[in-house]
């Protein structure tokens, strides 16, 4: 019995998101040195339950998720203080069962 969940991105204009059979990737546009680069995924659908985020590189990366109404909205801040190509992981867990988010992008001078 498998979870029936919604998952937009917010804040289109700063990439697109694609599912890529269970896992979510995240294209940034192409980021600028120390430009924002947090970015909003709504996620719906889901029943209620205790609900956590992990990231793979918690030096450059940071993500939250909060309840706002009957959805969870899933945070997720590069640091932008890096120059070049980055691949990383955040995965979310709703009721322990894990929904894994690739970020991808480039970051420019």
């Amino acid at each position: 019995m498998g979870i029936t969940m919604e998952v937009k991105l917010l804040t289109e204009d700063k990439g697109r998101l694609e599912k890529e059979g269970s896992r979510y990737t995240v294209f940034y546009n192409t980021l600028t040195f120390r430009q924002n680069s947090t970015i909003e995924i709504e996620i719906s659908g889901l029943s209620e339950g205790d609900f956590s985020t992990r990231v793979g590189c918690t030096s450059c990366t940071t993500a939250k998720a909060a309840k706002k109404d009957e959805n969870i909205i899933l945070t997720i801040t590069y640091d932008t203080k890096n120059i070049g190509n980055f691949n990383k992981t955040v995965t979310f867990f709703h009721q322990e069962q894990p929904t894994i988010f690739n970020i991808k992008g480039i970051v420019t001078r």
